[in-house]
């Protein structure tokens, strides 16, 4: 003997109704996962994304792409001129008579890819640090 629930209900019927659910709950987590990791880069940013083995792509503010943390790494430069200020160099001539030196520096980062490759982070503090240490490293050599 046999126990049988729903005698009329066909078991081929019941595995195709599943496997539809769950293709589409599976299709709606990839296309939520989709556009929750979809980033529009803004039109003042370069954004250089390193994806494996050495291939950079490099998005501008009229791109967009998927980013995912633990696949890619990301670096984010500014389009903008960074005015840096570096503190008054203090240096002593000939005569070893004390004088100060103001200076400002404007840079702006025209190779992106090569950028991201040398410098983690790429805003006003990094930037700023590597130009006070260049500054100071050359006026020391004077």
């Amino acid at each position: 003997m046999m126990l049988q629930i729903f005698p009329e209900i066909d078991p081929i019927a019941v595995i195709v109704g599943v496997s539809i659910a769950v293709a589409c709950v599976v299709a709606l987590i990839g296309i939520g996962m989709y556009f929750g990791n979809l980033v529009v880069v803004p039109f003042n940013e370069v954004h250089v994304v390193s994806k494996g083995k050495g291939k950079i792509t490099q998005y501008d503010g009229s791109g967009r792409y998927v980013f995912i943390k633990f696949l890619y790494a990301r670096t984010i430069i500014p389009k903008h001129v960074l005015d840096i200020e570096p503190p008054l160099i203090k240096l002593h001539d000939i005569d070893k008579l004390p004088f100060g030196v103001e200076i400002s520096v404007k840079v702006q980062v025209t190779d992106p890819p090569k950028a991201a490759s040398t410098l983690t982070r790429i805003d006003h503090n990094t930037i700023s640090k590597v130009v006070e240490d260049t500054v100071m490293s050359a006026a020391r050599s004077i």
